[in-house]
Formats: structure tokens, sequence, C-alpha cells
């Protein structure tokens, strides 16, 4: 028999982030590297459907192959200890958006409303009951997506810096130290 840890409600969704965003960093890295237009490979003469000559480019598994052949699996993880650490803040800040805006209404009148069926309210009280749900839910992404942009940020840089085999932004602290002291806050 094993005894198994219980993993509370509130952090099943961001554990599940963490593990799917980890799994799935390796086809991300290679998609900034092929968005950033590193061609890394020569392309291989191959032909259409049609029987014409053409040039392929390797496809993200190629990408993939490279980075591995040249950085070992570790290599393959490069930026995402800083994606962790934004999907943690990321986690925090919807939280408390969303505890701060508890019991705020902007279009609905009256409260009483929330409580009663869906097919008891009028089109009006729906649509100002959606209204506020929106609002709140804009609310939440927008804090987010500002508080996790300089994470994102330096993300893509210390992915990007595979091109040149530098390695200025390791790690996640000193990643946001270096974009800080080069661009500022902005």
């Amino acid at each position: 028999m094993t005894d198994s840890i219980p993993i509370p409600d509130y952090l099943q969704g961001p554990l599940l982030k963490v593990g799917a965003s980890t799994l799935a960093h390796p086809i991300e890295f290679a998609k900034v590297l092929i968005q950033i237009g590193h061609e890394p490979v020569d392309p291989k003469h191959t032909k259409t459907l049609m029987g014409r000559p053409a040039l392929s480019l390797p496809s993200v598994f190629g990408y993939i192959g490279h980075i591995r052949r040249r950085d070992g699996f570790l290599g393959l993880y490069r930026g995402c200890p800083t994606k962790i650490v934004g999907i943690g803040v990321s986690t925090i800040v919807s939280d408390k958006v969303k505890q701060a805006l508890e019991g705020k209404h902007f279009f609905v009148k009256d409260p009483a409303i929330l409580a009663r069926d869906e097919e008891e309210l009028t089109q009006e009280e729906k649509l100002s009951k959606t209204l506020d749900e929106a609002v709140k839910d804009m609310a939440d992404k927008l804090a987010c997506l500002i508080l996790t942009q300089p994470l994102h940020v330096c993300t893509v840089r210390a992915m990007a810096q595979f091109v040149g085999n530098e390695s200025k932004y390791d790690g996640v602290f000193g990643n946001i130290i270096a974009v800080y002291q080069e661009s500022g806050i902005l």
C-alpha cells in the first residue's frame, strides 16, 4: 500500500501548469529559435507533391535534436526556470486580484441576482452579470500580463542567447538584473 501526499486544491492548477510547461519547454524553445530566424541546420533537397524540386527546413523536432546535440539534454531547458517563476508570479497575482475584486460589482445593480438561477434572470440582468465577470476576468489577466511580461522577456532572451553560444542571461535573478541594467524598468 502506498501513501500519497494529498495536494491542496489551490496548488493543483499551478502544479499542473508548471508540469505541462516544463514538458513542453523544448518545443517552446525550438519555436522561439524559429521565430527569431535561427537556421542552424541546412535545408534539405526534397520534392513537392507535384514533383517539383524544393528545399525543406527542419521541423521543430529537428531543432530540438540540434539543441540536444550541441548543449545536451539540460540545454533543452534554457530559460525554463524563469518561465516557472513567471507561472508562480502569475498565480499569486491572479489570487490577489480575485480577492481584491471579490464582492465588487461594476454593472450589477442588485447583488441578490447573483444567487438566482440563470433561467430566472432577465436579459438585462444576464448581461450585467456577464459584463461583471468579464471585467473581473480582464483585470485579472491584465495584471498578470503586466507583472509577468518582464519574466517573459528574460525567458526569450535566455533562449535567444543559444544562437551566439552566450551565457549572459543564465539563472533567474541574474537574468532579471541584466535586463533591468540594459533596458530599464520599461
